[in-house]
């Protein structure tokens, strides 16, 4: 519903150890999302290249990017930014 009321996505971005690591996760994912305009380059997709980068095929309607993020480190943060605020 959330994309028909957006009129469609922009970029999809995949993060965390499944969006990063899991290559055939993020095919999985964008062979259901192809009604959106979704369409990856294979070759791409199975390079594990830097923190960030696109796997989007050049006919898309939709960038598709990878990017790692230390997800321990941002519960750390976001825990002590509350902590803060709290105390």
């Amino acid at each position: 519903k959330a994309t028909s009321y957006t009129q469609g996505i922009d970029t999809l971005v995949f993060t965390g150890t499944i969006g990063f690591r899991a290559m055939y996760i993020r095919e999985m994912v964008t062979d259901k999302l192809r009604w959106l305009g979704v369409t990856i380059n294979h070759d791409k997709n199975l390079e594990d290249l830097d923190t960030c980068f696109e796997i989007s095929a050049h006919d898309s309607g939709v960038k598709v990017l990878v990017a790692q993020v230390d997800e321990m480190r941002e519960m750390h943060r976001h825990t002590l930014e509350l902590l803060r605020t709290r105390i």
